[in-house]
């Protein structure tokens, strides 16, 4: 088989080269890309590609007017549109709906400190001046605005849960006195109890009736681990 010229003067399509021999071409650089292939045909040379119209990352080929300065286009999400648009004021006096910038220029607005706060936005119409937040009713965790009576110190409330409602009470015994249902503690009174060991076991609780004094426990009869009142 007759030698062959070397294998850069093949027809590259993708990544192969099949065996016929094409006539010398020009540089690669100046060959048509379509995506990050080339192909063959020859064409002619063309302005550099920042006069191109940009449609997104890609560049087309037809040449466009000399252009403005890219910062002068259009922002249509993050993209760029090829009309061109007036010079348009600063962005800062533009009006925001949501972290977009619209073009219409709107007045000088107030500090936005003196906004009011929805969630976390706020919206433009301006309210008086309020009074410091640690005197608004919680709600929650929000704060709402009207004022309300001072009240006294929280340690005072009524704890519902975790939570504090507005109403005083009247002050309780220590808490040590308290009935134990569980885990919760509610507000009556009951008499100073025996020391804990010495009440009826139902499970893993406690509760408030008092039992005879019994021996040890290991004299008890254990069933499923549960100590029951039975002796035995």
């Amino acid at each position: 088989m007759e030698e062959r010229e070397k294998l850069p003067n093949r027809k590259l399509i993708g990544r192969k080269q099949d065996g016929e021999k094409v006539e010398e071409w020009e540089k690669l650089p100046n060959r048509k890309l379509i995506g990050s292939k080339r192909v063959g045909e020859k064409i002619e040379e063309r302005e550099k590609l920042p006069n191109r119209k940009l449609i997104g990352s890609k560049q087309d080929g037809e040449k466009v007017e000399e252009w403005e300065k890219l910062p002068n286009r259009k922002l249509i999400g993050s993209k760029r549109v090829g009309e061109k648009i007036e010079e348009r004021e600063k962005l800062p006096n533009r009006k925001l709906i949501g972290s977009k910038r619209v073009g219409e220029k709107i007045e000088e607005r107030e500090k936005l400190p003196n906004r009011k706060l929805i969630g976390s936005k706020q919206v433009g119409e301006k309210i008086e001046e309020r009074e410091k937040l640690p005197n608004r009713k919680l709600i929650g965790s929000k704060q709402v605005g009207e004022k309300i009576e001072e009240r006294e110190k929280l340690p005072n409330r009524k704890l519902i849960g975790s939570k504090r409602v507005g109403e005083k009470i009247e002050e309780r015994e220590k808490l040590p006195n308290r009935k134990l249902i569980g885990s919760k503690q509610d507000g009556e009174k009951v008499e100073e109890r025996e020391k804990l060991p010495n009440r009826k076991l139902i499970g893993s609780k406690r509760v408030g009736e008092k039992i005879r004094e019994t021996g040890k426990f290991p004299n008890w009869k254990t069933e499923r681990r549960k100590l029951i009142g039975e002796k035995i």
